[in-house]
């Protein structure tokens, strides 16, 4: 049996306790996290947990209402007398004991409610902070392309992702995934297009410049192809250099025929890549074309400069009236100076006087 004392301290805390559960009730259903959960169409192990948790928090009211109706009647109780007898301090004995337990149980419920509404306003939170960027980049993607007078279809798809993101977050906070990286990535690539779009519109006068400046290049090589062919054929035998073509003019007529601004800036953008693109491999190519035709022009060149030096070196060695290396190197000499040349009969002539001219040295 409580003492007189015991039961006064007992009453105060209780009091007490009962004005911090009604404090932290109150509390409860102004949390964000409580109207989140007790407005929505909940899923998932959100629903899982606030399935329990609801009930806990229905019952602590029904537990609070049942806590202050005991602590008026103990007070009632306790005021009798000033002095409680026996009967007084048994019954006020059990009614303090069904009180404490009473509050223990409500602040295991709390707790728990507590904790659940903890979790899930920091999931929301989290999801929020990570979704309302991707809101603001959409936004300005989206008054970007509208800038620019371009359809963006992704940007349609982004915000329908974005909205399943959300109700998804709303629905199941405590398990709803990250939007993650993909949809960063996404506006992101439709950023990069929307700018580059606006680089080739401000651009364009430049562009155009360099495409023209580009393909006159490849004229110029054209040219020189032409006339390099011209002496190919005619001082070199079988060149097998591959038929003449002139890719300036259907370049200079996609030039002339780029789309327009007006409602076609995707189109342009598009073109001149293409053209940019087309016109480089056609100078790579000319350049190529070229180096080919010259290049059996040069290599006669280094025939001849091979074979003087072989003659030269055969005279250091005294080898000079050798009529069997005499005769090498005038068939050699011949088929180099011969209009139009052999190169290959003329390669094989030079290496032939090579080899007479180390059997010579090494006494064979």
């Amino acid at each position: 049996m409580l003492t007189v004392d015991d039961v006064d301290h007992a009453l105060e805390r209780l009091g007490a306790d009962s004005d911090r559960i009604a404090q932290a009730l109150v509390a409860m259903e102004d949390r964000p996290g409580h109207q989140l959960l007790a407005g929505g169409a909940l899923t998932g192990v959100t629903e899982q947990r606030w399935g329990v948790a609801g009930l806990a928090l229905g019952g602590l009211w029904d537990d609070f209402s049942t806590h202050r109706t005991l602590l008026e009647q103990a007070r009632a109780v306790r005021a009798r007398r000033s002095r409680p007898g026996d009967a007084e301090l048994t019954e006020l004995t059990a009614q303090i004991g069904k009180l404490s337990s009473l509050s223990a149980l409500m602040d295991t419920a709390c707790t728990m409610v507590t904790e659940l509404l903890d979790a899930v306003e920091a999931a929301w939170r989290k999801g929020i902070d990570e979704l309302d960027p991707l809101d603001t980049d959409l936004r300005a993607a989206r008054t970007f392309a509208e800038s620019l007078g371009v359809e963006e279809p992704d940007l349609d798809r982004i915000a329908d992702e974005l909205t399943r993101v959300r109700n998804r977050l709303a629905a199941d906070p405590l398990a709803a995934p990250a939007p993650g990286r993909e949809l960063t990535e996404r506006i992101a690539a439709v950023q990069t297009d929307l700018t580059a779009l606006a680089a080739a519109r401000d651009s364009l006068t430049e562009q155009l410049e360099r495409l023209g400046a580009l393909i006159d290049e490849i004229a110029e090589v054209g040219t020189k192809i032409r006339a390099a062919h011209v002496t190919v054929l005619e001082k070199i035998a079988s060149p097998g250099l591959a038929p003449l073509t002139d890719p300036v003019p259907a370049l200079r007529s996609r030039l002339a025929g780029l789309p327009t601004l007006s409602g076609q800036l995707r189109e342009l953008a598009t073109a001149l890549d293409d053209l940019r693109g087309d016109a480089g491999e056609a100078l790579a190519d000319s350049r190529d074309r070229l180096a080919s035709a010259t290049g059996l022009l040069d290599r006669r060149l280094e025939l001849r400069g091979r074979l003087d030096a072989y003659h030269a070196k055969a005279r250091t060695l005294g080898y000079a009236e050798d009529l069997d290396l005499l005769a090498v190197h005038r068939e050699a000499r011949v088929l180099l100076y011969t209009i139009p040349c052999d190169l290959a009969a003329a390669t094989r002539a030079v290496k032939r006087y090579q080899e007479a001219l180390q059997a010579r040295r090494e006494g064979r």
